[in-house]
């Protein structure tokens, strides 16, 4: 198996610690570069974001703040996990809180509540997954 990871930090050693046992292999995109390196040595192994996609067999994040068309750009190749929206609401506070706070509602018994989700959903930009 070969997992991308966006991201050639700690994260990404990690998995490649882990996963050579495995015979997984595992390689990074350096988003503040552009590069595809190897996460133990940073060595250069491949040109391109898209040869990366291609290679990979599955592709995941190692941070919440990677460009918008980066992430698409993986969304689309059907690979990454979990969802970009995951990842964009973890770089969102607005998106985060609102997704606590819905996820609470429901067990409260109050009729309240339904003033608070309208809010919420006034609140939230036009993009978000739960709009």
């Amino acid at each position: 198996m070969k997992v991308l990871v966006l991201g050639a930090g700690q994260l990404a050693r990690m998995m490649a610690l882990a996963g050579a046992p495995l015979n997984i292999e595992v390689f990074a995109y350096d988003v503040s570069s552009g590069h595809v390196v190897h996460p133990l040595t940073q060595q250069l192994m491949m040109k391109g974001l898209n040869t990366a996609i291609t290679y990979a067999n599955v592709i995941t994040a190692e941070f919440e703040h990677i460009p918008h068309d980066i992430l698409d750009a993986c969304a689309a190749s059907g690979k990454f996990r979990p969802t970009t929206e995951a990842i964009k609401a973890g770089g969102d506070r607005r998106w985060k809180n609102a997704c606590w706070i819905m996820l609470m509602l429901p067990m409260q018994s109050t009729k309240s509540s339904i003033p608070v989700m309208i809010w919420i959903v006034q609140l939230m930009p036009s993009a978000s997954p739960w709009y």
